[in-house]
């Protein structure tokens, strides 16, 4: 008895011991490659125009064919391989496969929606409302929830500029927690992802890379006609993507991202009355000059110690316009900004705004002291920021976007 009491309790043993084992499961092992080493499952090296990749499985660096081998003129996006002629359509633009190279087509999705920053800057959020700001520090521009850690979103510095208002200066555009792309204002077409440099060139399609590996964010150079500067494009694999042009930002959603997206962009869901909701999810009255609605998009990583500081005032819930001039200078400069931009916008009355913008902008510049040569040349930056705006509208499926 005694005898079959123990190899009852010796087979209990084991089989609670395999049961501990299979919750904790061995490793998957890594790969090395030349200098690197890779996760099991990590693609080691992409050959599309062989339509192969060369994939980490346990330790061992397989060959994995898209098709038949032999198939030739393949693409590659977030891992996967894609045959010619396939189209990525999922996102705000598609992009299709010609001789081993993503194309982007024109044309943005009339289910995504656009947020623009430029300037000093001006706003308009996702649902279209148009609003100025003029913090100098690093704030939440959009990103998923209200978190401080946010897995995705697009965040953006502002510096101080004409001694009343504040300027476009530097962009961090998170796709995932593993890809952090950083760009600045003077430097459009180099980007740092996880703080390695990447040069993008013309006629081309980028795919982004760290030091370490490849990242799910493609780049390429977006031309706004013969007169006007390139800007850059990133597409991100979470359906977010940007465009970062010289003084001015666009975001671009799709619509996977409804009532998930906050920040100085607005609260995404299509309807404006509830754009200004601050961090703490409380919904703020709609102005022209807020001030408690977007200090509360502060992140946590701020270059001045002066932002980590508590703001006395921040719970009003606007502030006053910077613009001091007289009425009849306002007028003046109405009339300038009118006669610079009327040939432009005569026949889309839906970006009129940007002629109050441009006066705005003219007040803050006399105020500052500037000659009357950089006035000019800053009528000839916002003639650009126009010509982008409407480069968007028109290469927008539903011609009634924003």
């Amino acid at each position: 008895m005694a005898f079959l009491v123990f190899v009852t309790l010796t087979a209990l043993l084991h089989v609670t011991q395999g049961v501990l084992l299979d919750r904790h499961p061995t490793p998957f092992r890594h790969c090395c490659y030349g200098d690197e080493t890779f996760q099991h499952g990590q693609v080691v090296l992409a050959l599309q125009r062989a339509c192969l990749q060369l994939v980490c499985e346990d330790g061992k660096v397989e060959r994995r064919y898209l098709g038949e081998p032999g198939q030739r003129e393949c693409c590659e996006f977030d891992g996967q391989l894609y045959p010619e002629g396939a189209e990525l359509t999922a996102h705000c633009v598609t992009l299709e496969c010609r001789d081993s190279c993503w194309h982007p087509l024109p044309a943005i999705a009339d289910c995504c929606s656009r947020c623009s920053l430029y300037n000093d800057p001006h706003i308009t959020t996702f649902d279209n409302h148009h609003y100025d700001f003029h913090g100098v520090c690093n704030y939440s521009l959009a990103q998923k929830g209200f978190t401080r850690e946010a897995e995705l979103g697009v965040y953006g510095d502002f510096r101080s500029c004409f001694g009343r208002a504040s300027c476009i200066d530097r962009f961090t555009f998170v796709n995932d927690p593993h890809t952090v792309v950083a760009l600045e204002n003077g430097n459009v077409f180099t980007v740092h992802v996880n703080g390695h440099p990447n040069h993008v060139g013309p006629d081309k399609v980028h795919a982004l890379r760290s030091a370490e590996k490849c990242h799910p964010v493609l780049a390429w150079r977006t031309p706004w006609g013969t007169s006007s500067p390139s800007c850059l494009t990133l597409f991100g694999s979470n359906r977010i993507m940007v465009q970062h042009c010289p003084h001015r930002m666009d975001i671009i959603a799709h619509a996977s991202h409804t009532a998930e997206l906050n920040g100085l962009c607005g609260h995404f869901n299509f309807h404006k009355d509830d754009d200004f909701t601050d961090r703490s999810d409380q919904v703020h009255p709609l102005s022209g000059f807020p001030l408690a609605f977007p200090t509360s998009w502060m992140t946590a990583d701020q270059s001045d110690p002066v932002c980590l500081a508590p703001c006395r005032d921040c719970h009003k819930d606007n502030t006053t316009d910077p613009c001091t001039a007289t009425i009849e200078e306002r007028r003046g400069f109405h009339a300038r900004c009118n006669a610079t931009l009327f040939r432009l916008l005569r026949d889309l009355p839906h970006l009129a705004h940007h002629v109050d913008d441009c006066a705005f902008d003219l007040c803050v510049i006399t105020a500052y002291g500037r000659q009357e040569e950089e006035a000019v040349a800053w009528l000839d930056r916002v003639l650009e920021i126009v010509k982008m705006e409407i480069f968007l509208h028109h290469h927008t499926d539903d011609l009634t976007f924003p």
